[in-house]
């Protein structure tokens, strides 16, 4: 780039990883039930080698439904040690109430899950298919792939693990690996299925993840090889960033629509209420006119509501402060004028009934 000096690039540089660091070291507050964890690789220069290194990146729910970035670290590979240290910052950040966490099945990550959160461990489903097609054969694949389904359509997790060992037993004459295979991982495959339903359908794979490291790799792959890691660490965790804002527009999307339906709702609630009343009004109307009619001789002419407007029930409070003046008696007096008033002009005109 021409017109940039090397002194503005290192601040820029600067100022972008203060920020990332901000966002990589901000407190986690509140629990977040669900926890995605997942890795991928990038090319990085380090001691005059090109080395592939792993960016693993954490994804959370909370309480209240809000998807976050909750961290991002580079390291030699996703040995166990690596992982602990990353969840065990995650921790020390306020990570709490970890219910289940969707992963691969790496050991590294699966003995760091069990040492540190305690929490369930469900299997990518997405990678374990992967793992089971490979024992059916190249033939085989798509019939086995739609058995294996059934048990995921199931309703309940009793009912999707009886599936499961019914099609494990279906498969082992002919399939032998692969049934045992199915025997090891029904616990870890299965495990979202305790979880409430409308949530499952996020809850069973790492692709919500996955997304995000795709877009990590389209950033990296314009850059090939990588000086430094803390080269990589600042372009992923720019990256990260721009992902968290759009978290936020999505939710505030939702949000925006959720209360345009609430209004919606409500809405149509005050137009019932309003229906309500106005045939209550009607019904109170209909019943003094056939009072004022009997008392007056004139039942066999009752005039008929069609309808009452609401505007025309409240009084100007002009009008309530000139009818407060006068004498009780004339208050009555002229009520009774325009009662009869509207009787005889109901009696000279066809009645609806």
């Amino acid at each position: 780039m021409s017109g940039i000096s090397k002194s503005q690039v290192s601040r820029l540089c600067e100022e972008i990883d203060d920020r990332v660091k901000a966002f990589l070291d901000r407190p986690i507050e509140g629990d977040w039930p669900y926890l995605w964890l997942d890795a991928t690789y990038v090319k990085v220069r380090q001691n005059s080698r090109v080395v592939s290194v792993a960016v693993i990146v954490a994804v959370g729910v909370n309480s209240d439904g809000r998807r976050e970035v909750l961290g991002l670290d580079i390291g030699a590979s996703e040995a166990e040690a690596f992982w602990t240290a990353f969840l065990r910052k995650l921790r020390q950040r306020g990570l709490r109430g970890v219910k289940l966490v969707v992963s691969d099945a790496h050991d590294g990550l699966k003995a760091a899950i069990a040492k540190l959160l305690h929490a369930s461990w469900q299997r990518c489903r997405v990678h374990f298919a992967r793992n089971a097609l490979a024992y059916a054969g190249k033939n085989g694949r798509r019939v086995v792939a739609a058995f294996i389904a059934t048990a995921f359509a199931q309703n309940d997790a009793d009912a999707a693990k009886q599936q499961w060992r019914k099609v494990a037993d279906q498969l082992r004459p002919t399939l032998p690996r692969l049934a045992t295979l199915m025997d090891d991982s029904e616990a870890d495959v299965l495990a979202y299925m305790s979880f409430p339903a409308a949530h499952r359908t996020k809850l069973h794979s790492v692709n919500p993840l996955e997304r995000l490291n795709g877009e990590i790799k389209r950033r990296t792959d314009v850059v090939g090889v990588f000086p430094n890691p803390s080269a990589l660490l600042r372009l992923a965790g720019a990256v990260l960033i721009i992902a968290a804002s759009f978290y936020i527009a999505q939710r505030e999307a939702r949000l925006a629509r959720a209360s345009k339906s609430q209004q919606a709702s409500a809405m149509l609630v005050v137009m019932s209420l309003q229906k309500r009343l106005l045939s209550s009004i009607e019904a109170f109307v209909r019943t003094l006119d056939v009072h004022r009619a009997s008392m007056l001789g004139t039942a066999s002419k009752v005039p008929v509501v069609e309808a009452v407007n609401l505007d025309l029930l409240a009084t100007t409070p002009d009008a309530d402060d000139e009818r407060a003046e006068l004498p009780e008696e004339d208050i009555e007096r002229e009520e009774d004028a325009q009662m009869a008033a509207a009787t005889h002009q109901s009696q000279a005109e066809p009645s609806a009934l």
